[in-house]
């Protein structure tokens, strides 16, 4: 018969630190489909409800481990007002290994699952697409934000990811000055749609 006490553990808690870890590496290796709260809860070893006390829902839980990941980027809390911080915020991104597998994990989960797909997209509009969307000129704000979008993913796709060799070996600062204007003009440009 087991004696071991039951409620709160002594000493400093570390379990909202242990689900924002367990869930990055769930999303890394078995992508987001995998992260269930009962799998993440299983990874920390924790109560499954302890995701819902600590972050109110699972999808406050992804949003809060997108955000952790970005939070350790280089000028993350820096406004983006043109297309050259734009693909240097997007390239900061992808270049650390950790952040580009759990990138990558979300990646590989929303081709190959619809409900994936849905939780992916709507993380990503909370995180990255609103602080876009803020700088982009107010016509067509929403069309604007997502071809932006579907560059720099087909950017990072390519070169970390489909890994083509001219992509791969081309140097940071090549990819920034050449794609910066095609971002810049999906920022500020005209889009010829009236």
């Amino acid at each position: 018969m087991s004696t071991r006490a039951r409620g709160r553990r002594p000493g400093k808690s570390t379990t909202r630190q242990d689900i924002l870890r367990a869930t990055a590496e769930i999303v890394q290796t078995d992508g987001v489909a995998t992260a269930t709260a009962r799998a993440i809860a299983e990874r920390a070893g924790v109560d499954p409800a302890l995701i819902y006390r600590h972050f109110g829902s699972k999808d406050a839980l992804f949003d809060e481990v997108f955000r952790t990941i970005f939070a350790t980027m280089p000028g993350y809390g820096r406004p983006i007002t043109n297309g050259h911080q734009l693909v240097e915020f997007a390239l900061d991104l992808w270049e650390s290994p950790s952040r580009r597998m759990i990138g990558m994990g979300a990646i590989r989960s929303a081709v190959t699952s619809d409900r994936a797909a849905a939780t992916v997209r709507d993380v990503i509009t909370r995180t990255i697409l609103k602080r876009i969307s803020e700088s982009v000129r107010a016509d067509h704000r929403e069309l604007r934000t997502s071809l932006i979008a579907a560059q720099i993913v087909g950017i990072v796709l390519v070169r970390h990811g489909i890994k083509l060799p001219a992509m791969s070996r081309a140097k940071r600062e090549e990819i920034v000055r050449i794609t910066a204007p095609v971002i810049e003009h999906f920022m500020h440009g005209d889009l010829g749609l009236g």
